[in-house]
């Protein structure tokens, strides 16, 4: 089993996800902030996805964001580069809410 205390886990993929709804009636200036940041993530050179949930419940109409990097050392370098993001702005201004963000690794199966 793989442990965050063995060194490969400094060699796995890493992605950053972030989920959110758009505040009623702010969709378009939502989806914006998502293209700009899209295009700082992918100027330093991340990998992007971008999804909405279309059936789920109570996470219906949520966008999850994710920017992939291919290890932490990557990711550390990337995000050195990269000035703040237009989906920080758009939360202190209520155009974006509900906003989570986690970092996650792959495991591999052994």
């Amino acid at each position: 089993m793989l442990r965050p205390s063995q060194p490969e886990v400094d060699r796995l993929a890493i992605t950053t996800v972030f989920t959110f709804r758009t505040a009623p009636g702010h969709r378009a200036a939502g989806m914006k902030a998502v293209e700009q940041t899209r295009a700082l993530h992918e100027g330093v050179g991340a990998t992007v996805r971008v999804w909405s949930v279309l059936f789920g419940g109570a996470d219906s109409l949520k966008v999850v964001y994710a920017a992939e990097y291919a290890d932490f050392a990557d990711y550390q370098h990337k995000r050195e580069k990269m000035p703040a993001h237009p989906l920080g702005e758009a939360i202190e201004a209520g155009t974006l809410i509900g906003m989570s963000n986690v970092i996650l690794t792959e495991i591999e199966a052994h």
